[in-house]
């Protein structure tokens, strides 16, 4: 595995998938033993895996998918139930090198990274796990790719470094409640590739 994620499911596996390849594996630790699980519709890496409230996860965007134009522009839903990946919705832009944040009210905030001519992103999308249908929401201040993303206890997300031109060194909260980006503290240090 390479530029792969890790997601804890609630029975307590680990779910690690992304490149190379299409399939993914479960770690389970009371018996230290790696298995085979369902294959993803489409081979990725650098995408995100966000655990939902209801167990599945949902896995965007990734990097395959961006240099191999001619692929569908889509999501997918693994479910630890069955073992079976779903596509679900389509993002209206391609990302890989963003974040995706789980907002108190169900949905996933996808941000920034890089589109399909590798340059940084300021778009938002919403993807409500209600419906599987995905909606546009404010714009960053700052076009950034390979940043971090935080929910913050007041239910606003922390956006802070990742790259431009160059590292960046400010950060940006988003507000669920309005849709809206404002600019807050700058960290003192330029970061990228960073937690």
């Amino acid at each position: 595995y390479s530029s792969h994620t890790a997601t804890l499911l609630p029975n307590g596996q680990v779910l690690v998938t992304g490149c190379c390849g299409d399939r993914a594996e479960l770690y389970d630790p009371a018996t230290g033993i790696w298995s085979v699980t369902g294959e993803q519709t489409q081979e990725d890496r650098d995408q995100t895996a966000t655990l939902l409230p209801n167990g599945q996860v949902l896995v965007v965007g990734g990097y395959y998918t961006s240099i191999h134009g001619n692929l569908p522009l889509s999501a997918e839903l693994y479910d630890p139930a069955t073992g079976s990946w779903s596509a679900t919705g389509r993002p209206a832009i391609l990302h890989y090198h963003h974040t995706a944040t789980l907002l108190p009210n169900g949905q996933v905030l996808v941000v920034g990274g890089a589109g399909e001519n590798g340059n940084g992103l300021a778009s938002a999308e919403l993807y409500d796990p209600a419906t599987g249908s995905w909606s546009a929401t404010g714009s960053m201040i700052t076009a950034r790719t390979e940043h971090t993303a935080t929910l913050l206890p007041n239910g606003q997300v922390l956006v802070v470094g990742g790259l431009g031109n160059v590292p960046l060194a400010s950060a940006e909260l988003y507000d669920p409640a309005t849709g809206s980006w404002s600019a807050t503290g700058s960290p003192i240090t330029p970061h990228a590739y960073h937690t």
